[in-house]
């Protein structure tokens, strides 16, 4: 099976501000206390050309982060950590990378999905590690309902 998400993840009072600052997006709900604002190549051109930031500027390992979304998890991070993870699995190979803001800084540049869960607050119990944990298995790709709601903003 395939996982390919691209998104930001927080606590969901966190994400309010990522929604107010990225337009026709949604919050998917996750566990532990965590949330997620799924990121695609759609919602990304249309907020960087209306910021007149490029939107292919991404960093080494990186698919999508680049454009806007830095000073997007910069702002929201002010008050609580947020991360940003990417994942690009196909018949059990693939990768994954996550960055983390927290304090409006970026104190991970390039990390696993569990180790930036781990910054949020999400801690592996018993045989479940924090993808696990907060139900990532259960989102293996960017919802239809995030593409219908950029599509209606």
């Amino acid at each position: 099976m395939a996982h390919n998400i691209h998104g930001i993840f927080a606590a969901p009072e966190t994400l309010a501000s990522v929604v107010k600052q990225l337009p026709g997006t949604i919050v998917v709900p996750l566990s532990a206390g965590v949330a997620w604002v799924p990121v695609f190549d759609e919602l990304l051109d249309a907020v960087s050309k209306s910021a007149g930031v490029p939107s292919a500027n991404t960093e080494d390992g990186f698919v999508h982060f680049g454009g806007v979304l830095p000073s997007v998890l910069q702002a929201a991070s002010a008050k609580a950590p947020v991360a940003y993870v990417e994942t690009d699995y196909f018949g059990g190979s693939g990768s994954q990378i996550a960055t983390v803001y927290e304090g409006g800084v970026r104190t991970k540049e390039r990390c696993t999905v569990n180790q930036a869960l781990a910054v949020l607050g999400v801690h592996g119990v018993d045989e479940q590690d924090e993808w696990d944990v907060v139900g990532l298995a259960n989102h293996r790709v960017t919802p239809d309902a995030a593409h219908a709601a950029f599509a209606a903003r």
